[in-house]
């Protein structure tokens, strides 16, 4: 089986940075992995965005990731870290916009739209949303921050009703519909889902 080579070095970059509290070096790297052209691969990491580079400057590599900001699960309030306990995800510089934030998903209800239990999602934080998005909405009750939910926007034109619909094959799993008076009063959109990850792994929307 043939190395992936650039995968080694950010995982050793990442376990350094964990135990030493600063990078290695390029020469650390290329010793604990036992390959000479560590220069070649950190600058093709540093293209993918996957890492920040300062030119000169010795262990300054540093890798590129976004905060998870908390968990969520279909029907409870949002769990939010505080900023000490976020993990940060390595993620492609590509899928990092402003206004972006990150939850991890604790419910099975998205299976079907290949959102697993133990995923991360990526939402662009944004108060409207369009036919068919993938959203992350909050239901407001009585003026407080009432249970969040990870489900599909749908809200055919000439509708009465929207629909947030689990996608997953459990026939337990309907939408009911929220009359259009009810969402506008009792809803607020927090954002739509533009990724999906998973170690290692990223699915753009």
């Amino acid at each position: 089986m043939s190395r992936n080579i650039r995968q080694e070095i950010c995982d050793y970059v990442r376990e350094y940075q964990e135990q030493e509290g600063f990078s290695p070096s390029l020469r650390e790297i290329g010793r604990a992995l036992g390959i000479t052209n560590v220069a070649y691969h950190v600058n093709a990491l540093k293209k993918r965005g996957l890492i920040d580079l300062q030119p000169r400057k010795g262990r300054s590599i540093q890798l590129a990731g976004i905060p998870v900001k908390g968990t969520i699960a279909a029907g409870d309030p949002l769990e939010t870290f505080v900023e000490s306990e976020q993990e940060m995800l390595d993620v492609e510089r590509e899928i990092v916009c402003d206004g972006m934030c990150v939850y991890k998903v604790r419910d099975k209800s998205m299976v079907d739209d290949h959102i697993c239990e133990g995923d991360y999602v990526v939402i662009q934080e944004q108060q409207t949303c369009e036919d068919d998005d993938i959203i992350l909405a909050v239901c407001l009750k009585q003026g407080s921050m009432g249970g969040a939910v990870l489900k599909r926007y749908q809200c055919h034109e000439g509708s009465e009703s929207v629909y947030l619909v689990p996608v997953n094959i459990e026939p337990e799993l309907k939408p009911e519909p929220i009359p259009k008076g009810v969402w506008d009063r009792d809803w607020r959109v927090q954002g739509r889902v533009i990724a999906i990850l998973r170690p290692h792994v990223v699915r753009e929307k």
